[in-house]
């Protein structure tokens, strides 16, 4: 929402409430504990505005951007929104951006952070309100099109509308982050502030300000150079290619470098490979090597498909190539929505009576457009190259049936379509086997569709037969597949296996009786220097996911809670949280960040197939619950164990009620759809299993809760299992 610093005083004066209406509508955000927020901060704000306009009257001209407090300005390629925006010129004429952080904290009781960055809020590490404004503040500077075009100059800093002290913020370890990116408050009526905003800009400048408001995605060319070369020099850098994983890294550059020599605009590579076969590091390298060659070329973003993939892949480019900067080169595919939200939709719905169905999504935007022409979407070929790991967790609504779809509006259609529109090269990694959820949608079949309907070339590279994780064993591999698929023969080769009788073996599996047999052997392998985490499928609810201080609740309190006796008749109790994940920062489990409890031990949080996906681990402990359980000679469901919320399609379809009304025809088809459900079901959480089963190099170790199921896997192969 553009407006004048006057319009805005005006509306705060005259008309808030319509302005608390509008926001809400802009933003899609008007619950009770936000309008609540809106009508305590934005008077504060205006008053500090007033007095600096009286001072410099001419500030009442500059343009600002203002929504929700958490959501206002979406920095473009991003889900960051900023508070408030001051958008004019200096006092050498220079177009400045100074944004402003509102906090509406109470922070009686606040103290210092344990490391720069942080504080402690009630009690909790937090984000310190001045990194906050220093990321936006850097993040407009590397990828801001209007910034970087017009050279403008961004500051930030942070005004607490609440109450409280804020002496514990500008302490140590914080103190020069403070002065860097400064804290006001309502103690002076915001005088400081004032004057802070006024040695800043001095007078509007509204061609910068329409600029900025329609920037886009860009990246700096010399932050793009650095961050490349920096990750390609790292000597400890995750990436390193072999065997065939440079055979077929190769074959990507070239590709890529073919694209100049032909006259087609649009060019899509399909990379295409099981778990194991260096998709990630291929994706990777790909990236580095693009960067340094053709960064005069155009952005060159690598592309997530899920929270958990962003926020690990952002902490990767950040600590190989050591530079906060780097995390912007990473883009979830959310992003590149043309700007449609579920609060467009509903509004349409009711200004043009369409009915606005997904599975008519040519349609909807085709509406939206026509009704939203203020919404700019990006533009055709906005990127050179998107590099798409785990493209087959692509959203892609044409002839499935959808229950949610992780943040993105399902009316604006396939993922991958929007990804190919905007660049001249995408390069999509897969593998169809480990769609998982009901939103996972997105085929090879559907990649070569959408590039057809771009006329874009499109070349294959297939990486199958390829293993480097699971000790390099293809067999290995198989073995899982035939394990989890009733179709395919049991009695397969398991010469893979590392036994006593068999040292020399490419791979450990075992079973172990006992959780805390579970822990004590990956604590030993912990100890001799290697990886190690827990994992689990979607067998127990994730009760502590609203929790902040997880590993402090009672042991009855956690996701997983186990009582029994051992050998001896002694009682045992065995608990674990799921992974802990504020903000949706899965980085705290697959990376054990600084400071987190999965730092000092591993083995202290549980993993899901969703986070684990494409990240590998030395040794893996599974727990295998009762969800995916054998029975007759079958794998069986026990759907009252199945909690992954996204399988809400196929969980409803595999738990509807035969209802005996009808036809016998009629009936009939009741009974074929419930059966169909649970078979879909199935499949999906038998594929959870494969991917858990699939990331670790050197050996796995499983404690079968269910007894017939842990006898089957004892008992039913070749080889005995120890």
């Amino acid at each position: 929402m553009l407006i004048t610093v006057d319009e805005f005083c005006d509306f705060v004066s005259d008309s808030l409430n319509d302005l608390i209406d509008e926001l809400a509508s802009i933003t899609g955000r008007s619950t009770a504990s936000e309008r609540e927020a809106w009508q305590r901060s934005l008077p504060k704000l205006s008053t500090v505005f007033a007095n600096a306009t009286k001072d410099n009257p001419a500030l009442g001209r500059v343009h600002m951007n203002l929504g929700h407090l958490s959501l206002e300005y979406k920095l473009p390629g991003a889900s960051a929104w900023c508070d408030a925006l001051l958008l004019g010129k200096d006092s050498e004429g220079n177009p400045r951006v100074v944004i402003i952080e509102l906090k509406d904290w109470d922070l009686t009781g606040d103290q210092p952070g344990q490391y720069e960055g942080l504080i402690t809020h009630h009690g909790q590490q937090r984000l310190h309100p001045s990194d906050q404004a220093k990321g936006y503040t850097q993040y407009c500077q590397r990828f801001h099109s209007a910034v970087l075009q017009h050279q403008a100059k961004v500051d930030g800093c942070v005004f607490f509308t609440g109450k409280g002290d804020l002496t514990p913020y500008l302490q140590s370890p914080n103190e020069q982050l403070a002065t860097e990116y400064p804290l006001f408050d309502v103690s002076d009526a915001g005088n400081l502030l004032g004057s802070f905003l006024t040695e800043r800009i001095v007078d509007s400048d509204e061609a910068f300000a329409e600029d900025f408001k329609c920037g886009v995605y860009q990246q700096d060319r010399n932050i793009l150079r650095q961050v490349a070369a920096a990750m390609a020099d790292n000597p400890d850098s995750p990436f390193e290619l072999l065997d065939e994983q440079r055979k077929g890294f190769n074959l990507v550059m070239s590709a890529i470098e073919s694209h100049k020599a032909t006259s087609a605009e649009k060019k899509v590579i399909i990379v295409h490979g099981p778990p194991g076969s260096g998709k990630s590091a291929l994706a990777a390298n790909t990236w580095v090597e693009a960067a340094q060659k053709f960064n005069d070329q155009g952005n060159i973003v690598f592309v997530t498909t899920s929270s958990s993939q962003k926020a690990n892949w952002q902490q990767t480019f950040e600590t190989t190539s050591n530079d906060r900067n780097a995390k912007g080169m990473v883009l979830p595919s959310n992003q590149f929505n043309p700007g449609l939200s579920g609060n467009k939709v509903s509004k349409l719905r009711e200004e043009t009576g369409n009915a606005m169905e997904y599975a008519n999504w040519r349609e909807c935007l085709e509406i939206f457009h026509e009704h939203y022409p203020e919404v700019k979407r990006s533009p055709d070929n906005l990127h050179f190259l998107s590099i798409v790991d785990e493209a087959h967790a692509l959203i892609n609504p044409d002839g499935h049936s959808i229950g949610f779809a992780s943040g993105w509006c399902v009316q604006a259609g396939p993922q991958a379509y929007h990804i190919i529109r905007s660049s001249q090269i995408s390069v999509f990694l897969l593998d169809s086997e480990q769609s998982y959820r009901d939103s996972e949608t997105t085929s090879v079949q559907d990649l070569e569709r959408f590039a057809k309907e771009f006329h874009a070339e499109v070349e294959h590279v297939d990486l199958s037969g390829q293993q480097f994780r699971c000790g390099g064993s293809k067999e290995y591999e198989l073995w899982v597949d035939s394990l989890l698929d009733s179709s395919i023969p049991d009695k397969i080769d398991v010469s893979w296996r590392i036994t006593s009788d068999n040292p020399n073996g490419a791979f450990g599996f075992q079973l172990v009786d006992s959780l805390h047999g579970l822990d004590e052997t990956l604590k030993a392998h912990h100890a001799d220097g290697h990886s190690v985490r827990l994992l689990s499928s979607y067998s127990r609810k994730w009760v502590t996911k609203k929790e902040s201080n997880i590993h402090h609740l009672p042991p009855e309190h956690q996701d997983f809670f186990f009582q029994y006796a051992d050998d001896s008749g002694n009682q045992k109790t065995w608990s674990r949280p799921w992974n802990y994940a504020p903000n949706e920062d899965y980085s705290m489990y697959i990376q054990a960040t600084p400071g987190s409890m999965m730092e000092a031990n591993p083995l202290a949080e549980v993993g899901c197939p969703y986070v684990v996906r494409g990240f590998e681990y030395d040794y893996l402990g599974i727990l295998w619950l009762d969800d995916l359980v054998r029975r007759n000679g079958q794998w069986t469901l026990l759907l009252d164990n199945v909690h992954e919320t996204a399988l809400k399609v196929s969980g409803k379809a595999a738990r509807q009620k035969l209802r005996k009304r009808g036809s016998p025809e009629a009936i009939q088809a009741q009974i074929d759809s419930i059966a169909e459900g649970k078979l879909k079901l199935l499949s999906r959480v038998a594929r959870g299993y494969r991917i858990l089963l699939t990331r670790a190099v050197k050996g796995v170790y499983v404690y079968a809760h269910d007894d017939e199921t842990r006898d089957y896997l004892k008992g039913n192969y070749s080889a005995p299992f120890i």
